[in-house]
């Protein structure tokens, strides 16, 4: 066997590893409840469904459950370093994994309970082990699924499905898919089930099956973590929908995947999340007329959008704030990967955009809006970074000779704002957790207080930040290709050697058009390549 057939699976294989030895020094960086809310879901984890048949311990009054039994350090861990930036996580020895304490914060209905009951199998008697576990889980699904669809997806797609959810997810996306938070499931599983979908639209054969396998269990993710992400499933379908187009091919590969529109519409509908769109929970309500709320949530909207890497709403309870490195940087960088986007847009890629944008920028701007709540930077930002790598993908998905990607000097600026991004940000939370933010402008990992890992904090870094910068590059690299993009994407894919205008052969993912004027070839990859017949 040649090295030229091998080294391609084994720098697959190596991405992958690296990629996931950068997210699960993430992983261990934080300690028990240190997501957004984590008392509630580590709480609905431990007791996902309190009803007689299950192991969970609860109090009933007037047949409703009012308490469910959790380790106090499920409950507890938080209250002592939570909004307290200065205050490192040792404090949270205090708490014992032996001792049950009674606790209001579970899931009573308002998020759907695949997720918690996922978790719950992974429930242990040491609270800290079982909380690492469930987040290496999340990692490992979200890699594992995502890297499913990019093998399986045409080379010609396969750098752009890197590059979107690279610059989408670093480094917020990073820190959440490694945390026990529902988003975890809501950002990957979106994407997936996205990046899955655009991928049939390029792909033949039994590869068609395996996206949509994939596709099914992304959409499921999304579904049963947050309601959001639920109606995030509907929006992600229309907007394919629109740029694959009258395809005739496309629609019955897709229609396999119907069930998954009709069950996420009834668990939207079916959870107690919907109630809450109009309610103000606890933001302050205004006593402005509803134009002018409406009007200041609109000039706020740019802010917001930069809350997506970080900006004014860090890590952690939102305590652990960002350097201008980690998030000022991601935001360049996302507007060149928008602007590359532009530079080819047709009537159904742009009302693809239009749908995805319009869910990005509207949902937060009119909910908020409708509750008389402003500013809409209230708003968190984890809620709508689920629909933002699918905005990329469709942005970067081309019909021309030519697939939009960046060149090589490109591509080695976006690594060094990668890196930079990812490893400031990584180090700021390891140092938030092991010893305090004191000093805003301290990123030292010196004499550690809160620190459980075999190694010092400081080689931890260093092997968090060169994982996941080796593996991004080594997905780059091998994706790399200069290809040219399917034109038939503006007209639908054929059929058929009778597909009607577009008459022709059309063998292993290749085709012989009769408009263009021109003839395909095809390498081992399945790449196509344009001959002129003249």
């Amino acid at each position: 066997m040649s090295w030229t057939r091998v080294k391609r699976p084994l720098f697959g294989i190596v991405a992958f590893l690296s990629l996931l030895v950068g997210f699960s020094v993430w992983a261990v960086s934080s300690p028990v409840g240190a997501s957004p809310d984590d008392d509630y879901h580590l709480g609905s984890i431990w007791c996902p469904s309190p009803k007689a048949d299950s192991d969970c311990v609860y109090s009933v009054v007037d047949g409703t459950v009012t308490t469910v039994r959790v380790p106090e350090s499920v409950l507890e861990s938080r209250t002592c370093y939570a909004y307290k930036p200065n205050v490192d996580a040792s404090c949270t020895d205090q708490f014992s994994d032996g001792k049950e304490v009674g606790s209001l914060r579970f899931n009573r209905g308002g998020y759907p309970g695949g997720y918690y009951s996922f978790q719950h199998m992974l429930v242990g008697d040491d609270v800290s082990r079982s909380v690492v576990i469930m987040r290496l889980s999340n990692i490992v699904l979200s890699l594992g699924l995502t890297a499913i669809v990019v093998v399986m997806a045409s080379p010609r797609i396969r750098q752009q499905i890197v590059l979107s959810a690279t610059v989408a997810w670093v480094p917020m996306g990073v820190y959440f898919i490694s945390s026990t938070n529902p988003s975890a499931w809501a950002i990957s599983g979106c994407y997936v089930y996205g990046a899955a979908l655009v991928a049939l639209i390029f792909a033949s054969g039994r590869k068609t099956w395996i996206l949509l396998g994939t596709a099914a269990v992304g959409a499921l993710m999304a579904i049963e973590s947050r309601t959001d992400s639920a109606f995030f499933v509907v929006v992600i379908s229309l907007a394919v929908a629109l740029l694959a187009g009258l395809n005739k091919a496309y629609w019955r590969r897709y229609i396999v995947l119907a069930f998954v529109q009709v069950f996420a519409v009834t668990v939207f509908l079916s959870t107690g999340q919907t109630a809450e769109m109009t309610s103000a929970a606890d933001w302050p309500v205004s006593t402005l007329p509803l134009y002018k709320v409406f009007f200041h949530n609109l000039l706020k909207l740019p802010e917001y959008l930069g809350k997506f890497w970080g900006l004014n709403e860090g890590m952690g309870w939102l305590d652990v704030s960002l350097l201008g490195w980690s998030t000022l940087t991601m935001i360049a960088l996302a507007g060149g990967l928008f602007a590359v986007g532009l530079r080819e847009v047709w009537t159904r890629k742009a009302l693809s955009i239009l749908v995805l944008a319009g869910a990005i920028g509207g949902i937060p701007v009119l909910g908020m809006t409708i509750r008389r709540v402003e500013p809409v930077t209230l708003y968190q930002g984890r809620y709508m970074l689920p629909l933002v790598a699918i905005l990329f993908l469709v942005l970067l998905v081309s019909r021309g000779k030519e697939s939009l990607v960046f060149s090589r000097s490109q591509l080695v600026v976006l690594l060094a704002v990668v890196t930079i991004s990812n490893g400031l940000a990584l180090r700021r939370l390891i140092r938030r957790y092991a010893i305090g933010l004191a000093s805003s402008s301290d990123i030292s990992l010196s004499n550690p207080t809160w620190s459980p890992w075999p190694i010092s904090a400081e080689a931890l870094w260093w092997i968090g930040t060169v994982g996941l910068t080796l593996g991004v590059t080594l997905a780059l690299v091998m994706t790399s290709r200069t290809t040219i993009a399917n034109p038939e994407i503006a007209e639908g894919l054929p059929q058929n050697n009778t597909d009607e205008g577009h008459r022709g052969k059309h063998r292993s993912g290749c085709f012989v058009s009769s408009v263009t004027n021109s003839s395909r070839t095809c390498d081992n990859d399945g790449v196509s390549t344009l001959v002129s017949e003249s």
